[in-house]
């Protein structure tokens, strides 16, 4: 449905900001028509995810998400 972590990591690497950026997503969710991987993904939104996961735990998997290679 969505990209590979391993792509994730590829695009957002040295990237100023990506860190605070990907955790939002994480947090809030995406839309499918404004989609940072468009033509790359499913097209599908990912829900929020704020009412399952803290800031902290969600800046931890994408801290560890972005340590890929």
């Amino acid at each position: 449905m969505g990209p590979a972590w391993e792509d994730v990591a590829k695009q957002y690497k040295d990237k100023p900001g990506a860190s605070d950026f990907l955790t939002r997503i994480v947090l809030e969710g995406s839309n499918p028509y404004s989609s940072h991987w468009k033509n790359k993904a499913a097209g599908i939104a990912m829900p929020p995810n704020a009412v399952a996961i803290s800031e902290g735990d969600a800046r931890q998997l994408v801290f560890w998400i972005l340590s890929l290679k």
